[in-house]
């Protein structure tokens, strides 16, 4: 197959066509996916900022977990289980490795809910886990409603680093987590306001490692290394053609 423009002429070779519709459609998956993030971002964005105008809601008033309670903010009482709580693992900070600490509050009304009270730093070592004192008795708390991350993992499908109390795990299952605690779970997590008592480093902001202008530049350099390839195969198939005049 070739097509003959003036002097140069196109001619299909082989490997850089094979390579080219091997890679191109990468790239192109790669922008793709990247304008998806940018648009979540934006909606959870959009959607937290629309959620911070309303008044708070009861924790025990709720039963489910949708996008018209998600980042609401929340009161609730009750008494943490001081000696049930769960570390959150493989959880940064600037740079630096660390846990999340998710402790169940029981309610007055009986139900519990998992509250998250922040980012504690890793230990000396793995074996040496992070001191997590937990305000005694009745406690009031304020917060905003969040999903558990990365939801659908189980605990028992390999994520528990570490048995016993505190509890290691890389992922939760409040369901996995309803039952070990012997507690009514309501399904959402609740993260505990940065000027509230008894918590530890928040940072509460979605995605706040960066929003989505960056997830936007990244699909941009996706599309353009995808255009680059396409002039590449171009230039390494096209041939001079020496037709013997001078």
């Amino acid at each position: 197959m070739q097509f003959r423009l003036a002097r140069w002429e196109f001619r299909v070779s082989l490997v850089p066509t094979v390579a080219t519709f091997v890679v191109l459609p990468l790239l192109l998956a790669l922008g793709i996916w990247q304008l998806g993030r940018a648009q979540i971002k934006a909606e959870l964005l959009a959607l937290r900022s629309q959620q911070s105008a309303q008044g708070p809601l009861e924790i025990s008033q709720l039963g489910e977990l949708g996008d018209e309670v998600r980042y609401r903010a929340v009161d609730g009482r009750g008494q943490y289980l001081a000696h049930r709580q769960v570390l959150l693992d493989n959880r940064t900070l600037d740079g630096r490795p660390g846990y999340h600490v998710l402790t169940p509050l029981v309610l007055e009304s009986g139900v519990g809910v998992i509250v998250n009270r922040g980012w504690v730093a890793l230990g000396d070592t793995r074996q040496q886990l992070p001191l997590i004192p937990v305000p005694e008795g009745s406690v009031v708390i304020h917060g905003v409603i969040d999903r558990p991350p990365r939801p659908g993992l189980r605990l028992g499908e390999g994520v528990v680093v570490k048995q016993g109390w505190p509890m290691v795990v890389l992922a939760v299952d409040l369901d996995d987590l309803s039952e070990i605690l012997g507690i009514e779970l309501l399904p959402m997590l609740v993260l505990l306001s940065p000027g509230e008592p008894g918590g530890f480093v928040r940072h509460w902001a979605p995605d706040e490692a960066f929003g989505p202008d960056r997830n936007v530049g990244y699909a941009a350099q996706w599309f353009a290394l995808a255009a680059a390839l396409l002039v590449i195969y171009l230039v390494v198939n096209l041939r001079r053609v020496d037709d013997g005049s001078r």
